[in-house]
């Protein structure tokens, strides 16, 4: 479907989120993975290692190997174990 300026608002906000790659997020506590499946919101992460929904710890570190809260490291894609 492509967009147009003629489309009403729901169906554009439906066609550019289907344009929008879906964010997935994997937390490792000590190199064992959290969750069997990847989180999709920073939010709830965050939220499943003790912090705060609202932290911005996670943005900052996927993808850098650095440590969070001495034991949570955080990826945008499965680690080999």
């Amino acid at each position: 479907m492509a967009l147009t300026p003629e489309m009403r608002h729901v169906n554009l906000a439906q066609a550019f989120a289907r344009l929008v790659k879906q964010l997935k997020i994997w937390v490792y506590d000590n190199g064992v993975l959290l969750n069997s499946q990847p989180f999709t919101t920073y939010g709830d992460a965050m939220e499943a290692i003790g912090y705060s929904r609202t932290s911005i710890a996670a943005r900052r570190s996927i993808d850098t190997g650095k440590i969070i809260g001495g034991r949570y490291t955080i990826y945008s894609a499965p680690q080999p174990t």
